[in-house]
């Protein structure tokens, strides 16, 4: 209750971007660099997991659950 002792912690998801591209301080050149090292990093755990047998959605499946989300994003709070 007095501020001490307690850590913030931020977990997002794969569609995340890190905020310090954001930055005003950041170049395009290292926004994309750390934008392409994620979706490397994604790619490569996309990879291992359809190795260990999981199965790949569909284009249909993707088309489903963007819809889904788009649907969701109407009652998410505003960011401005």
């Amino acid at each position: 209750m007095q501020g001490e002792d307690f850590v913030l912690l931020e977990v997002n998801g794969a569609s995340s971007e890190a905020a310090h591209i954001w930055d005003r301080g950041a170049s395009i050149k290292d926004a994309f660099t750390t934008l392409f090292a994620q979706y490397r990093m994604l790619f490569e755990i996309g990879n291992l997991q359809r190795k260990a047998g999981h199965r790949v959605p569909s284009l249909r499946e993707l088309f489903r659950a963007w819809r889904k989300e788009k649907a969701l994003v109407k009652d998410y709070p505003s960011t401005d």
